[in-house]
């Protein structure tokens, strides 16, 4: 199950949003899962789960020139 729910997830993008002073703001987070099991002869010897997010903003600032 992933640590970050899908709401949770937006509500953090829309708050990234709405702090932004940027006349345009986007926001993108994914998210990552991962797994895997060791095994030797005997049969599994390790696993693990690991979830990683990356956090992307990118604002526009509209100058004098527009």
């Amino acid at each position: 199950m992933p640590l970050l729910q899908s709401d949770h997830a937006l509500e953090v993008c829309r708050s990234l949003v709405a702090a932004s002073p940027a006349d345009e703001t986007e926001v993108s987070l994914r998210s990552l899962e991962e797994g895997f099991v060791r095994f030797d002869e005997r049969g599994p010897t390790q696993n693990a789960d690991r979830e990683s997010y990356r956090i992307a903003v990118r604002v526009r600032l509209r100058g004098a020139d527009g």
